[in-house]
């Protein structure tokens, strides 16, 4: 009777031991899910930042990618929490090179963190590297992160630079919204200013033509002088498209408009 009762005893006491320690295996079991599924892996988070480092290469190799403005963002990006983990020390020159392209374009459209780790990022490598990169690169790069860019000094200063083009695009935006009363006034001093489509890519099937240019040299002056000044802006769009040949079809398409009266 007392062995049967000191098994029964026994049995209770393990059962009453056992219950904690299950409890303890589920609750640890829940933090280590919630961990390894609220952070991603190192190499999830790499693949990551390759996949977005190829589909910048191939858009540089279709050679317009250094030349577009993007107006919004589409397609993959890093997130700013994977800055961290990110070991930019076991890219390659030529991996860093178009990692730069993507922080240059994504720069404008990034929070104040997430450019506040684009920084970090890239003055990481470059304390930490000794492979040569491109002057021109890291002085744009630079010149954004510190809040503005002299376009005309930059292509002075980088004149075979791949960027050229770009930073003649982001010169004469801000030239001809300084010069719009002119180029309303239908004034072609403001026109022939232009440096575009001097740098424009040549080797290219691509005709680009930057929005903010075409509005201000042509859409705006055609709405602002159409009913009341046409003749002179027949006159003047004549003229723009002799000045920029790149301007001649908008040009065309606008003189066509004014001729038969169609201002709206």
């Amino acid at each position: 009777m007392s062995v049967s009762l000191g098994n029964k005893v026994d049995r209770v006491s393990l059962v009453g031991f056992g219950k904690p320690l299950a409890i303890g295996v589920v609750v640890l079991s829940l933090i280590f899910l919630y961990f390894a599924l609220s952070k991603p892996a190192k190499d999830q988070m790499s693949t990551a930042v390759n996949i977005v480092i190829e589909a910048t290469k191939e858009k540089v190799e279709l050679n317009h990618y250094l030349y577009s403005q993007l107006a919004t963002w589409q397609g993959s990006h890093i997130n700013t929490k994977d800055y961290a983990d990110f070991d930019v020390g076991n890219l390659s020159v030529s991996q860093f090179t178009n990692l730069t392209y993507y922080l240059i374009h994504r720069f404008k459209f990034a929070s104040s963190q997430e450019r506040e780790a684009m920084v970090k990022v890239y003055n990481h490598y470059l304390t930490n590297t000794e492979d040569p990169l491109s002057g021109s690169e890291i002085e744009y790069f630079n010149c954004l992160s510190q809040g503005g860019c002299d376009y005309k000094a930059l292509i002075e200063l980088y004149p075979s630079s791949k960027w050229v083009p770009h930073w003649a695009i982001e010169a004469d935006n801000r030239y001809v919204e300084g010069m719009s009363q002119k180029l309303n006034e239908l004034d072609l001093s403001a026109v022939k200013n232009v440096t575009y489509f001097k740098y424009k890519p040549k080797n290219t099937e691509l005709v680009v033509v930057p929005p903010k240019l075409a509005d201000y040299i042509v859409t705006i002056p055609f709405y602002e002088n159409c009913e009341n000044n046409n003749q002179e802006l027949l006159l003047y769009l004549y003229e723009v498209k002799l000045i920029i040949p790149d301007l001649k079809g908008l040009s065309e398409e606008f003189m066509a408009l004014a001729k038969n009266g169609v201002c709206e």
